[in-house]
């Protein structure tokens, strides 16, 4: 992975760029943008949206798999953003980035792409980025039971299923302290409609605090599905020796997901805390060891899928606490001093839990039975 930080003086803003570049095939980039801005929220938005562009002339022949907007104030700011960056739809959460500013724009960009209306044809495959998916009902189990309901059913107009082809999905709940157990309900009950049990697998996933800014919505989810994927093409990530399964403690996502091309391998890390294998939550009360059992989970499920934290290629850091952001970001710029990578305010779906991260990471492989990226 190659690492470097663009300041565009003209805008005054940040790019830390992620640059996977194998010896033979696309090169992929991860892109996390903030700005030095700190007036009004459509100055700080312009200001992203043109260092995206001055980056990107310099990227060359690059489109936009997916990305989001990190937002402070979601139904002030929502209608303001531009949906649109890159010919692609961007996701919008309201998730307060504790540098000072009011917006952080992550964007995974791939080179050679055709951008399509559902989604980025890449080669073979058909990568689907879904967005802001909301859902009908009063509460986070209802929204959540319509979203699957929806979600499932143009997953089947794109020729794709929810169990085979889905590698990814967001949840992004608001007050999760009293709406996650909804949640959690819904996606279970769904699920085993659909197959996905404790026996088969689940899907990787993050549950954290965040807001779309719209009147009576309580969970919203984001996905990621790619079509084209054969058997054998998804595994999963468990580091039982480190983390319990999820089932354990009664949610269902998995730890984490590799996804095998015949040139690469993606690794989809869900959000991970400061857990054992025993799935209870450790070093209560103290966020710096916390994050650094964090880590060391994280490391562990890399390893598990033949990568380290060098592959990482992004992350998102989740606190629920900003009084802990000073010493958070002190120990991250020690040990991932040049990742793009963003701390937001969101509190995790279990209280005692501090802090939680999730991650992208990508590795170069040849493997003759699967179709290159």
């Amino acid at each position: 992975m190659n690492f470097k930080t663009i300041i565009t003086d003209e805008a005054r803003a940040q790019v830390r760029v992620a640059e996977f570049a194998p010896s033979e095939g696309v090169k992929e980039y991860n892109l996390m943008i903030s700005t030095s801005l700190r007036g009004a929220f459509a100055e700080q938005v312009d200001s992203l949206v043109r260092s995206f562009e001055q980056v990107r002339e310099q990227l060359g022949d690059v489109a936009v798999m997916f990305g989001r907007w990190l937002v402070s104030d979601a139904a002030n700011q929502a209608d303001e953003l531009p949906r649109e960056v890159g010919g692609r739809r961007l996701s919008v959460v309201e998730q307060p980035a504790l540098d000072g500013s009011k917006v952080v724009l992550w964007l995974w960009l791939v080179e050679g792409g055709e951008v399509v209306p559902n989604g980025l044809q890449h080669g073979e495959y058909l990568h689907i980025w879904s967005a802001d998916e909301r859902g009908a009902g009063a509460t986070s189990e209802a929204q959540t039971h319509d979203i699957l309901t929806r979600y499932s059913t143009y997953l089947e107009t794109e020729g794709c299923t929810l169990a085979d082809d889905c590698v990814r999905t967001w949840f992004y709940v608001q007050d999760v302290d009293n709406n996650y157990a909804g949640l959690v309900r819904a996606r279970r009950e769904f699920f085993e409609e659909c197959g996905l049990r404790r026996d088969t697998h689940y899907i990787a996933s993050t549950g954290i605090e965040g807001r779309n800014g719209a009147v009576g919505s309580v969970v919203t989810m984001d996905a990621y599905a790619v079509r084209g994927l054969r058997e054998g093409q998804i595994e999963y990530l468990y580091a039982r020796d480190y983390l319990s399964p999820t089932a354990d403690y009664g949610v269902t996502f998995e730890r984490g997901t590799e996804v095998q091309y015949g040139d690469r391998r993606h690794l989809f890390i869900s959000g991970t805390a400061s857990i054992d294998s025993k799935g209870e939550v450790v070093h209560v009360g103290d966020v710096r060891r916390q994050a650094e059992r964090m880590i060391t989970n994280i490391e562990a499920l890399l390893a598990e899928g033949a990568a380290t934290i060098e592959d990482v290629q992004m992350a998102i850091v989740y606190l629920r606490d900003m009084g802990d952001y000073e010493q958070v970001a002190q120990l991250l710029a020690e040990r991932l001093p040049e990742l793009p990578l963003v701390i937001t305010l969101a509190p995790v779906c279990r209280p005692k839990w501090l802090i939680e991260m999730e991650c992208v990471a990508a590795v170069a492989q040849t493997d003759a039975r699967f179709a290159k990226f």
